[in-house]
């Protein structure tokens, strides 16, 4: 049976339950972490060199999720 065909009340009631359960582990906190973490970084480098992404660090970044 295709999700479309079930009953919308209870789509929602099982979205909310998993939602309720991720928040309950922390993953809310943890990505608004991850997000502010990612935005000082880009103030970093604005402030640093003028640019919101330094290009120079993607090669790093690429070099290293190939050579780990």
């Amino acid at each position: 049976m295709k999700i479309a065909a079930r009953p919308t009340f209870g789509l929602r009631l099982a979205k909310e339950s998993i939602n309720r359960s991720l928040d309950a582990q922390g993953q809310t906190v943890a990505l608004e972490s991850a997000l502010s973490l990612h935005n000082l970084g880009h103030a970093a480098n604005l402030a640093r060199d003028g640019r919101l992404v330094v290009m120079s660090g993607l090669d790093v970044i690429r070099d290293l999720s190939r050579h780990p």
